[in-house]
């Protein structure tokens, strides 16, 4: 899954910055596709050849 949090200009509800700078934070999410998911795979498993 893939968490995406912005900061946006304004004021959010329960999940706002401390103070008064007027931001705000904006979150969304996803889930990755098969191919996504393959390709994290492969990535991971090069590092991992590249550290050991």
């Amino acid at each position: 899954m893939q968490l995406i949090i912005d900061v946006i200009d304004g004021t959010g509800g329960t999940f706002s910055l401390d103070g008064s700078e007027g931001k705000a934070f904006h979150t969304r999410s996803r889930v990755f596709t098969e191919a996504e998911l393959a390709e994290l795979a492969l990535e991971e498993a090069q590092i991992g050849t590249a550290i050991n």
